[in-house]
C-alpha cells in the first residue's frame, strides 16, 4: 500500500495566524469554527457541541446545512508526524474495509488544517454512543472487531509506526481484561 501523502506535505493550508497563543484551551469559538469550516464543501455551520471525551484534543460534534461532522482540534504538542500516521492508517483502514469514520479533504485536498499554530482533522460524524458497561452482545462485536482490525493489520509496514503517539497502555490492558 502506498502512502496517501508524504510527511513532508503535512499541511499547505493555514487558516488564521494569530500572535496569541491560547494556552490551556477548552474551547473553540462559533467564529474558529466558521473560519475553519469555510475551507470545506460541507455548508454553514448551524450549531456545535464539545464532546467531554477526548485525550490531547477537542471534539466538537459539529452541524452544518448538509450533515454533521466531528472536529479533532489537536491542543496539546504534538508532532506533525503522529497526526500523518493517524491520518494513514485511517485510509489503510477505510481501503480495507474497516468500519471507521472517513476523513473529510478541504477544498485545497487537504485532510489536515491547521488554527491557531494548532492543526486538526474532520470527519464524518456516526450516529452512536460511550458505552460504559457492555452487555454480552455489544462485548461479542467488540471481540469481533478487535479480530478483524488484527487481521487487517497483521504484517502492516508500510506506515512509520514509530510516529504512532502512544495511547496509555496500563488503562488499554485494563480495558481489554473488562471484556
Amino acid at each position: 500500500m502506498g502512502r496517501v501523502f508524504e510527511t513532508q506535505s503535512w499541511v499547505d493550508l493555514h487558516l488564521l495566524q494569530h500572535d496569541v497563543r491560547r494556552n490551556g484551551l477548552t474551547m473553540l469559538s462559533k467564529e474558529d469554527l466558521d473560519l475553519i469550516f469555510m475551507s470545506y464543501n460541507v455548508g454553514k455551520v448551524l450549531s456545535y457541541e464539545k464532546f467531554e471525551k477526548g485525550s490531547g484534543q477537542l471534539n466538537f460534534k459539529v452541524n452544518t446545512l448538509t450533515d454533521s461532522f466531528v472536529l479533532k482540534y489537536f491542543i496539546k504538542e504534538i508532532k506533525k508526524d503522529n497526526i500523518v500516521f493517524d491520518v494513514n492508517f485511517n485510509y489503510f483502514l477505510e481501503k480495507n474495509s474497516f468500519k471507521c469514520p472517513r476523513i473529510i479533504k478541504n477544498k485545497h485536498d487537504n485532510c489536515i488544517g491547521e488554527l491557531n499554530g494548532k492543526p486538526y482533522i474532520l470527519y464524518e460524524f456516526i450516529e452512536g454512543e460511550h458505552v460504559e458497561n457492555q452487555n454480552e452482545n455489544q462485548k461479542e462485536e467488540l471481540i469481533k472487531n478487535i479480530a478483524m482490525l488484527h487481521n487487517i493489520t497483521i504484517g502492516l509496514t508500510e506506515l512509520k509506526s514509530e510516529w504512532r503517539y502512544n495511547y496509555n497502555v496500563p488503562e488499554s490492558i485494563d480495558f481489554m481484561h473488562s471484556i
